[in-house]
Protein backbone atom coordinates (compact mmCIF):
# COMPACT_ATOMS: atom_id res chain seq x y z
CA UNK A 1 0.00 0.00 0.00
CA UNK A 2 2.81 2.41 0.90
CA UNK A 3 4.62 1.49 -2.32
CA UNK A 4 1.54 2.27 -4.41
CA UNK A 5 1.02 5.56 -2.60
CA UNK A 6 4.66 6.47 -3.23
CA UNK A 7 4.38 5.61 -6.92
CA UNK A 8 1.19 7.65 -7.23
CA UNK A 9 2.87 10.62 -5.53
CA UNK A 10 5.89 10.41 -7.85
CA UNK A 11 3.62 10.18 -10.90
CA UNK A 12 1.66 13.19 -9.68
CA UNK A 13 4.89 15.17 -9.23
CA UNK A 14 6.05 14.27 -12.74
CA UNK A 15 2.75 15.42 -14.26
CA UNK A 16 2.97 18.65 -12.24
CA UNK A 17 6.54 19.25 -13.44
CA UNK A 18 5.55 18.88 -17.09
CA UNK A 19 2.52 21.15 -16.64
CA UNK A 20 4.63 23.72 -14.76
CA UNK A 21 7.14 23.84 -17.61
CA UNK A 22 4.30 24.46 -20.07
CA UNK A 23 2.93 27.10 -17.70
CA UNK A 24 6.31 28.87 -17.52
CA UNK A 25 6.39 29.12 -21.30
CA UNK A 26 2.76 30.29 -21.59
CA UNK A 27 3.15 32.84 -18.77
CA UNK A 28 6.05 34.57 -20.50
CA UNK A 29 4.18 34.35 -23.80
CA UNK A 30 1.14 36.05 -22.20
CA UNK A 31 3.23 39.00 -21.03
CA UNK A 32 5.03 39.24 -24.36
CA UNK A 33 1.77 39.01 -26.31
CA UNK A 34 -0.07 41.54 -24.16
CA UNK A 35 -2.87 39.20 -23.09
CA UNK A 36 -5.78 40.83 -21.27
CA UNK A 37 -6.00 41.14 -17.51
CA UNK A 38 -8.46 38.30 -16.96
CA UNK A 39 -6.27 35.79 -18.84
CA UNK A 40 -3.20 36.82 -16.87
CA UNK A 41 -5.14 36.61 -13.62
CA UNK A 42 -5.92 32.99 -14.46
CA UNK A 43 -2.26 32.32 -15.18
CA UNK A 44 -1.28 33.99 -11.91
CA UNK A 45 -3.65 31.73 -9.99
CA UNK A 46 -2.22 28.69 -11.81
CA UNK A 47 1.28 29.83 -10.86
CA UNK A 48 0.23 30.10 -7.22
CA UNK A 49 -1.16 26.56 -7.29
CA UNK A 50 2.03 25.18 -8.86
CA UNK A 51 4.27 26.97 -6.36
CA UNK A 52 2.08 25.84 -3.48
CA UNK A 53 2.14 22.22 -4.71
CA UNK A 54 5.92 22.18 -5.13
CA UNK A 55 6.42 23.86 -1.75
CA UNK A 56 4.31 21.17 -0.09
CA UNK A 57 6.25 18.52 -2.00
CA UNK A 58 9.56 19.96 -0.79
CA UNK A 59 8.31 20.04 2.81
CA UNK A 60 7.03 16.45 2.59
CA UNK A 61 10.29 15.17 1.12
CA UNK A 62 12.25 17.12 3.73
CA UNK A 63 10.16 15.67 6.56
CA UNK A 64 10.63 12.09 5.34
CA UNK A 65 14.36 12.60 4.81
CA UNK A 66 14.69 14.07 8.31
CA UNK A 67 12.94 11.03 9.77
CA UNK A 68 15.40 8.79 7.94
CA UNK A 69 18.35 10.95 8.96
CA UNK A 70 19.20 11.74 5.35
CA UNK A 71 18.16 15.37 4.94
CA UNK A 72 21.54 16.55 3.64
CA UNK A 73 21.65 13.60 1.25
CA UNK A 74 18.27 14.74 -0.09
CA UNK A 75 19.46 18.33 -0.44
CA UNK A 76 22.64 17.42 -2.31
CA UNK A 77 22.50 13.97 -3.93
CA UNK A 78 18.77 14.10 -4.73
CA UNK A 79 18.90 17.79 -5.72
CA UNK A 80 16.61 18.95 -2.94
CA UNK A 81 18.16 22.40 -3.32
CA UNK A 82 16.54 22.56 -6.75
CA UNK A 83 13.20 21.57 -5.22
CA UNK A 84 13.61 24.41 -2.72
CA UNK A 85 14.66 27.16 -5.15
CA UNK A 86 11.94 26.19 -7.63
CA UNK A 87 9.17 26.41 -5.04
CA UNK A 88 9.54 28.29 -1.73
CA UNK A 89 11.09 31.60 -2.96
CA UNK A 90 8.64 31.73 -5.85
CA UNK A 91 5.67 31.19 -3.53
CA UNK A 92 6.77 33.73 -0.93
CA UNK A 93 8.20 36.43 -3.22
CA UNK A 94 6.26 36.15 -6.47
CA UNK A 95 3.06 34.14 -6.86
CA UNK A 96 1.81 34.70 -3.29
CA UNK A 97 2.14 38.50 -3.20
CA UNK A 98 1.10 38.74 -6.85
CA UNK A 99 -2.17 36.90 -6.29
CA UNK A 100 -2.78 38.84 -3.09
CA UNK A 101 -2.60 42.05 -5.10
CA UNK A 102 -4.50 40.72 -8.09
CA UNK A 103 -7.46 39.37 -6.18
CA UNK A 104 -7.72 42.11 -3.57
CA UNK A 105 -10.07 44.04 -5.84
CA UNK A 106 -7.80 47.07 -6.07
CA UNK A 107 -7.39 48.43 -9.61
CA UNK A 108 -4.81 50.67 -11.20
CA UNK A 109 -6.25 53.86 -9.78
CA UNK A 110 -6.30 52.58 -6.22
CA UNK A 111 -3.28 50.42 -5.58
CA UNK A 112 -0.83 53.09 -6.65
CA UNK A 113 -1.48 55.16 -3.56
CA UNK A 114 0.08 52.45 -1.42
CA UNK A 115 3.21 52.28 -3.57
CA UNK A 116 5.89 54.52 -5.01
CA UNK A 117 8.22 54.33 -7.99
CA UNK A 118 11.18 53.03 -5.97
CA UNK A 119 9.14 50.11 -4.63
CA UNK A 120 7.82 49.33 -8.11
CA UNK A 121 11.34 49.35 -9.57
CA UNK A 122 12.65 47.06 -6.82
CA UNK A 123 9.67 44.74 -7.23
CA UNK A 124 10.17 44.47 -10.99
CA UNK A 125 13.89 43.80 -10.55
CA UNK A 126 13.00 41.03 -8.13
CA UNK A 127 10.59 39.63 -10.72
CA UNK A 128 13.45 39.43 -13.20
CA UNK A 129 15.51 37.28 -10.83
CA UNK A 130 12.52 35.13 -9.90
CA UNK A 131 11.75 34.52 -13.57
CA UNK A 132 15.25 33.12 -13.92
CA UNK A 133 14.77 30.90 -10.87
CA UNK A 134 11.73 29.38 -12.52
CA UNK A 135 14.06 27.96 -15.17
CA UNK A 136 15.53 25.72 -12.46
CA UNK A 137 12.35 23.67 -12.82
CA UNK A 138 13.96 22.29 -15.97
CA UNK A 139 16.29 20.34 -13.69
CA UNK A 140 13.25 18.63 -12.25
CA UNK A 141 12.42 17.19 -15.65
CA UNK A 142 15.22 14.72 -14.93
CA UNK A 143 12.67 12.99 -12.67
CA UNK A 144 10.66 12.38 -15.82
CA UNK A 145 13.56 10.96 -17.80
CA UNK A 146 14.38 8.54 -15.00
CA UNK A 147 11.15 6.83 -16.00
CA UNK A 148 12.19 6.80 -19.68
CA UNK A 149 14.91 4.32 -20.65
CA UNK A 150 16.82 6.62 -22.99
CA UNK A 151 19.91 4.66 -21.87
CA UNK A 152 19.99 1.30 -20.10
CA UNK A 153 22.87 1.87 -17.73
CA UNK A 154 22.14 3.44 -14.32
CA UNK A 155 25.71 4.77 -14.43
CA UNK A 156 24.99 6.59 -17.70
CA UNK A 157 21.72 7.99 -16.35
CA UNK A 158 23.48 9.24 -13.22
CA UNK A 159 26.27 10.92 -15.17
CA UNK A 160 23.90 12.49 -17.70
CA UNK A 161 21.71 13.78 -14.87
CA UNK A 162 24.76 15.28 -13.16
CA UNK A 163 25.98 16.92 -16.38
CA UNK A 164 22.53 18.35 -17.11
CA UNK A 165 22.09 19.63 -13.55
CA UNK A 166 25.50 21.27 -13.56
CA UNK A 167 25.03 22.88 -16.97
CA UNK A 168 21.55 24.28 -16.33
CA UNK A 169 22.29 25.45 -12.77
CA UNK A 170 25.50 27.23 -13.83
CA UNK A 171 23.64 29.00 -16.64
CA UNK A 172 20.79 30.06 -14.35
CA UNK A 173 23.09 31.26 -11.56
CA UNK A 174 25.26 33.12 -14.07
CA UNK A 175 22.21 34.89 -15.49
CA UNK A 176 21.04 35.67 -11.97
CA UNK A 177 24.44 37.09 -11.03
CA UNK A 178 24.59 39.21 -14.18
CA UNK A 179 21.07 40.49 -13.50
CA UNK A 180 21.82 41.38 -9.88
CA UNK A 181 25.13 43.07 -10.72
CA UNK A 182 23.59 44.92 -13.64
CA UNK A 183 20.74 46.27 -11.53
CA UNK A 184 22.78 47.16 -8.46
CA UNK A 185 25.53 48.90 -10.45
CA UNK A 186 23.01 50.82 -12.51
CA UNK A 187 24.25 49.56 -15.85
CA UNK A 188 22.90 51.13 -19.01
CA UNK A 189 20.63 48.23 -19.84
CA UNK A 190 17.05 48.33 -21.04
CA UNK A 191 15.68 48.66 -17.52
CA UNK A 192 18.07 51.44 -16.48
CA UNK A 193 17.29 53.51 -19.58
CA UNK A 194 13.56 52.88 -19.24
CA UNK A 195 13.33 53.97 -15.61
CA UNK A 196 15.69 56.90 -16.06
CA UNK A 197 13.39 58.24 -18.77
CA UNK A 198 10.43 57.94 -16.41
CA UNK A 199 12.29 59.71 -13.62
CA UNK A 200 13.12 62.57 -15.98
CA UNK A 201 9.46 62.84 -16.93
CA UNK A 202 8.44 62.82 -13.28
CA UNK A 203 10.98 65.57 -12.53
CA UNK A 204 9.40 67.84 -15.18
CA UNK A 205 6.00 67.39 -13.57
CA UNK A 206 7.37 67.88 -10.06
CA UNK A 207 9.26 71.07 -10.96
CA UNK A 208 6.27 72.68 -12.64
CA UNK A 209 5.03 75.70 -10.71
CA UNK A 210 1.44 76.75 -11.13
CA UNK A 211 -1.41 75.09 -12.96
CA UNK A 212 -0.52 76.55 -16.35
CA UNK A 213 3.08 75.31 -16.22
CA UNK A 214 1.91 71.91 -14.97
CA UNK A 215 -0.60 71.62 -17.80
CA UNK A 216 2.11 72.58 -20.33
CA UNK A 217 4.54 69.99 -18.89
CA UNK A 218 1.89 67.27 -18.99
CA UNK A 219 0.97 68.19 -22.58
CA UNK A 220 4.61 67.98 -23.69
CA UNK A 221 5.18 64.67 -21.88
CA UNK A 222 2.03 63.18 -23.38
CA UNK A 223 3.65 63.60 -26.81
CA UNK A 224 7.20 62.61 -25.91
CA UNK A 225 6.88 59.99 -23.14
CA UNK A 226 4.74 57.02 -24.21
CA UNK A 227 4.95 55.38 -20.79
CA UNK A 228 3.04 58.23 -19.10
CA UNK A 229 -0.47 56.94 -18.40
CA UNK A 230 -2.22 59.28 -15.96
CA UNK A 231 -1.50 62.57 -14.24
CA UNK A 232 -3.76 63.76 -11.41
CA UNK A 233 -3.69 66.87 -9.28
CA UNK A 234 -5.80 67.28 -6.16
CA UNK A 235 -7.64 64.10 -7.16
CA UNK A 236 -8.70 65.54 -10.53
CA UNK A 237 -7.40 63.87 -13.71
CA UNK A 238 -5.30 66.28 -15.80
CA UNK A 239 -4.34 63.67 -18.40
CA UNK A 240 -5.18 60.05 -19.18
CA UNK A 241 -3.81 58.18 -22.18
CA UNK A 242 -6.59 55.58 -22.13
CA UNK A 243 -10.10 55.15 -20.78
CA UNK A 244 -10.85 53.51 -17.43
CA UNK A 245 -12.38 50.38 -19.07
CA UNK A 246 -9.16 49.99 -21.08
CA UNK A 247 -7.08 50.12 -17.89
CA UNK A 248 -9.34 47.56 -16.24
CA UNK A 249 -8.98 45.23 -19.21
CA UNK A 250 -5.24 45.60 -19.85
CA UNK A 251 -3.48 46.46 -16.59
CA UNK A 252 -2.82 44.55 -13.39
CA UNK A 253 -0.97 45.64 -10.22
CA UNK A 254 2.72 45.57 -11.11
CA UNK A 255 2.07 46.66 -14.70
CA UNK A 256 2.55 50.32 -13.80
CA UNK A 257 4.67 52.60 -11.65
CA UNK A 258 3.46 55.40 -9.42
CA UNK A 259 4.91 58.67 -8.14
CA UNK A 260 3.41 61.28 -5.88
CA UNK A 261 4.85 64.70 -5.15
CA UNK A 262 2.74 67.21 -3.26
CA UNK A 263 -0.73 67.33 -4.75
CA UNK A 264 0.31 65.68 -8.03
CA UNK A 265 0.26 61.96 -8.89
CA UNK A 266 1.67 60.25 -11.98
CA UNK A 267 1.24 56.71 -13.27
CA UNK A 268 3.71 55.13 -15.70
CA UNK A 269 3.36 52.10 -17.95
CA UNK A 270 5.81 49.31 -17.00
CA UNK A 271 4.51 46.76 -19.51
CA UNK A 272 7.23 47.42 -22.13
CA UNK A 273 9.89 46.63 -19.53
CA UNK A 274 8.00 43.54 -18.35
CA UNK A 275 7.75 42.40 -21.96
CA UNK A 276 11.50 42.80 -22.30
CA UNK A 277 11.94 40.63 -19.20
CA UNK A 278 9.53 38.05 -20.61
CA UNK A 279 11.38 37.97 -23.92
CA UNK A 280 14.70 37.46 -22.17
CA UNK A 281 13.25 34.78 -19.92
CA UNK A 282 11.55 33.02 -22.84
CA UNK A 283 14.74 33.09 -24.91
CA UNK A 284 16.81 31.54 -22.15
CA UNK A 285 14.04 29.09 -21.31
CA UNK A 286 13.93 27.77 -24.87
CA UNK A 287 17.73 27.73 -25.11
CA UNK A 288 18.03 25.68 -21.92
CA UNK A 289 15.24 23.34 -23.05
CA UNK A 290 17.10 22.68 -26.31
CA UNK A 291 20.38 22.23 -24.44
CA UNK A 292 18.76 19.79 -22.00
CA UNK A 293 17.19 17.78 -24.81
CA UNK A 294 20.48 17.74 -26.70
CA UNK A 295 22.30 16.34 -23.67
CA UNK A 296 19.62 13.77 -22.97
CA UNK A 297 19.02 12.53 -26.51
CA UNK A 298 22.25 13.28 -28.40
CA UNK A 299 25.06 13.15 -25.87
CA UNK A 300 23.68 10.41 -23.60
CA UNK A 301 23.59 7.73 -26.38
CA UNK A 302 27.16 8.71 -27.28
CA UNK A 303 28.23 8.43 -23.65
CA UNK A 304 26.52 5.05 -23.38
CA UNK A 305 28.07 3.73 -26.60
CA UNK A 306 31.60 4.85 -25.74
CA UNK A 307 31.69 4.32 -21.96
CA UNK A 308 28.96 2.28 -20.33
CA UNK A 309 28.04 -0.17 -23.11
CA UNK A 310 31.59 -1.59 -23.35
CA UNK A 311 31.72 -1.84 -19.54
CA UNK A 312 28.36 -3.62 -19.44
CA UNK A 313 29.50 -6.06 -22.14
CA UNK A 314 32.68 -6.90 -20.23
CA UNK A 315 30.80 -7.24 -16.94
CA UNK A 316 28.36 -9.68 -18.48
CA UNK A 317 31.26 -11.62 -19.98
CA UNK A 318 32.80 -12.01 -16.52
CA UNK A 319 29.50 -12.87 -14.79
CA UNK A 320 27.71 -15.03 -17.39
CA UNK A 321 29.49 -18.19 -18.53
CA UNK A 322 27.66 -18.38 -21.86
CA UNK A 323 28.06 -14.72 -22.74
CA UNK A 324 30.91 -14.47 -25.29
CA UNK A 325 30.17 -11.23 -27.10
CA UNK A 326 33.32 -9.21 -27.90
CA UNK A 327 33.36 -5.47 -27.46
CA UNK A 328 33.19 -3.53 -30.74
CA UNK A 329 36.13 -1.12 -30.83
CA UNK A 330 35.79 1.98 -33.06
CA UNK A 331 39.03 2.80 -34.86
CA UNK A 332 38.97 6.49 -33.91
CA UNK A 333 38.48 5.65 -30.21
CA UNK A 334 40.86 2.70 -29.95
CA UNK A 335 43.26 4.75 -27.82
CA UNK A 336 40.66 5.49 -25.12
CA UNK A 337 41.26 3.71 -21.82
CA UNK A 338 37.87 1.99 -22.01
CA UNK A 339 38.60 0.50 -25.42
CA UNK A 340 42.19 -0.39 -24.53
CA UNK A 341 40.70 -2.39 -21.67
CA UNK A 342 38.11 -3.81 -24.08
CA UNK A 343 40.88 -4.94 -26.46
CA UNK A 344 42.57 -6.81 -23.60
CA UNK A 345 39.19 -8.32 -22.72
CA UNK A 346 38.62 -9.46 -26.31
CA UNK A 347 42.12 -10.77 -26.98
CA UNK A 348 43.02 -12.20 -23.61
CA UNK A 349 39.95 -13.06 -21.57
CA UNK A 350 37.60 -14.23 -24.33
CA UNK A 351 40.41 -16.07 -26.09
CA UNK A 352 41.31 -17.80 -22.83
CA UNK A 353 37.66 -18.77 -22.25
CA UNK A 354 37.56 -20.31 -25.74
CA UNK A 355 40.40 -22.64 -24.77
CA UNK A 356 43.28 -20.68 -26.19
CA UNK A 357 45.75 -19.36 -23.68
CA UNK A 358 47.24 -15.95 -24.21
CA UNK A 359 50.69 -17.58 -24.63
CA UNK A 360 49.54 -19.94 -27.43
CA UNK A 361 47.74 -17.07 -29.19
CA UNK A 362 50.74 -14.81 -29.05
Amino acid sequence: MKKRAGEFFESLVIVAILLALVYTFVDDLAVLGGWNADSRKGLALAGLLFDLFFTVEFLVRSAFSLRRGGFFHYLYAERGWVDFLASVPLLLLQSGPQCLGLFSGIGLLGVGRAMNMLKIVKAIRTVRILRLLRILRLLRILKVFRRVRYVQSPMAQRHIARITSLTVSVMVFWLTLVTVLGETTGGAGTGAVFFERQRAAAALIENATGNAELAKAVEDLARTEPSLLIVKSDGATLYSRHTNPYYADRYLPGDYGYLKFGRTEAFFDEQPYLQDLAQTSLTWFLAIVLLTLAILFLYSPYFAATVTDPIVTMRRGFEERRFRRPVAIPRDLAGDDVFRLARAYNERYLAGQDGRSPASRE
